[in-house]
Parts: C-alpha cells; structure tokens; sequence
C-alpha cells in the first residue's frame, strides 16, 4: 500500500537557503529550496506544487506506528518534533538537528 500526502501548494522560494546550498542542489540551477504551505520546507523543481516528503513520513509513522501525531500537526495543535535523518532539508526542518552534532 502506497501512503503519500497530497501535494502542498509551493508558498515561497527561500532564496538564501538556495543560494548558499548552490553546490549541493545540483549544477543545473532548476533545482531550489522552497516553503510550503504546511509549514516545512523542501527541494523541487516542480513550480506549483510538491508532495512534502516530511509530511509523508510524518503520516507513515503516524499510521504505522503511531509515533507522531500527522493529524494534530496538519490541524496546527502539534509542533512538529519528528526526528528524521533521511530528510533532504532536515537542517531547516529540524533546528535540533544542527546543535546536537
């Protein structure tokens, strides 16, 4: 079974976070760092639209193992708090992440 949120409407390009991450974004300049409406942010090239791969593994966990509250989050009652170290924008998703290492 394939679990996977809708896609999130693109609110804004950080263009900061994309130009200080040039060299890891690729040498194709189409890719960029972008905020969504759920709140996190992460890498596309798509213009309107993302599936925010974040919520999706927050859904997952929820679902799966009932570790992190998805519902809550989306219903903006819950921070969210997800530790996940495969997020491609983990260091903006999760803040924490920067001071622990």
């Amino acid at each position: 079974m394939l679990i996977q949120t809708p896609p999130e409407r693109i609110v804004r390009t950080d263009i900061i976070a994309t130009g200080f991450n040039r060299d890891r974004l690729g040498k194709d300049q189409t890719r960029r760092i972008v905020e969504l409406a759920c709140g996190h942010l992460a890498i596309t090239r798509n213009l309107k639209t993302v599936v925010c791969l974040r919520c999706t593994e927050m859904l997952r966990r929820s679902i799966g193992s009932g570790e992190e509250d998805y519902e809550s989050f989306r219903h903006g009652n819950l921070h969210d708090r997800m530790e996940w170290p495969d997020d491609p924008c983990r260091l903006f998703n999760e803040p924490r992440a920067n001071v622990e290492t």
